[in-house]
């Protein structure tokens, strides 16, 4: 008996920053999230979700003490 696989496609597909020399993308597959990672996460990480709940964005922000 062979196995059949198939791709189906989501009517609201999850569209992310392509991966470049200053953006990593990864994909959480427990989650199902991507994430897109910018400068290593020093200009911020994007992570986006099946649904809006679990799509977020950040930056990162450092303070020093002079």
């Amino acid at each position: 008996m062979a196995e059949e696989h198939y791709l189906e496609l989501s009517e609201n597909p999850v569209q992310f920053e392509h991966a470049s020399s200053v953006n990593n993308v990864f994909f959480d597959e427990a989650n199902k999230q991507v994430f897109a990672v910018r400068s290593g996460g020093a200009t911020g990480v994007v992570v986006k979700g099946p649904d809006d709940k679990s799509s977020v964005a950040f930056r990162f922000v450092c303070w020093s003490s002079s």
